[in-house]
């Protein structure tokens, strides 16, 4: 069900994004240029740095430490399965959209001329990648040799364990070690990209937090 999930989830990404951001440059090109405008910006921008941040932290942190618990193993794999191309097209959008954001109160000559503005937009711009990375890569391959690593396991009578799965049975099998090891390196590499992703905007949201704080003193 998840692969045939796959391309209906991967045209949907392309569709809200693009609507969202074609959406944000329309309404900017024909604001006003007054206070309003400006500061509604500032917010949106603000907002959806903030919520992407709190959304890798919650999943990362407690739902999936949770899950993981109190669900058998197979169970737990089919839900994070499901979640994730949810989650990543969720940052896809929400990184996108504070990028044009800030592209919005930032013009490049501004940026280029700024050591600090630049480190800004590097952030943003990491923030996205790492997301689109595990969007449209990691967690797809990993989704597919976690579905084959099920089906050894259902076959020698294991996966339906919680927190870690008695392998014993399949010892001796060669095929299941290498699906492993191939999981286990494309779900480090999801970790690693949903930590940057999630530090990028971490730094991003202390430095706006800081510059407010700095204008209002």
């Amino acid at each position: 069900m998840a692969s045939k999930m796959g391309p209906m989830i991967t045209m949907w990404k392309f569709i809200v994004i693009a609507a969202l951001i074609g959406t944000t440059i329309a309404a900017a090109r024909h604001r006003s240029g007054g206070v309003f405008s400006k500061a509604l910006i500032n917010a949106a921008h603000g907002m959806l740095c903030s919520i992407w941040l709190g959304a890798a932290v919650y999943s990362s942190a407690f739902q999936g430490v949770k899950m993981l618990q109190i669900l058998p193993r197979h169970i737990f794999g089919q839900v994070q399965a499901q979640m994730f191309p949810l989650f990543f097209m969720f940052g896809n959008v929400c990184c996108s959209l504070a990028l044009v954001t800030y592209c919005l109160q930032q013009p490049l000559s501004d940026v280029l001329r700024s050591s600090d503005e630049l480190v800004q937009a590097t952030m943003l711009v990491m923030a996205l990648l790492c997301s689109a990375l595990n969007s449209f890569l990691i967690v797809p391959t990993g989704n597919r040799i976690m579905d084959k690593c099920h089906q050894l396991e259902r076959e020698a009578g294991t996966g339906q364990d919680v927190m870690a799965i008695d392998t014993a049975k399949l010892e001796g099998n060669q095929e299941y070690k290498r699906l492993r090891k191939q999981f286990g390196m494309w779900h480090g590499s999801s970790m690693i990209t949903g930590i940057v992703s999630c530090l990028c905007m971490a730094y991003r949201v202390a430095y706006i937090t800081s510059d407010t704080s700095t204008s209002s003193s």
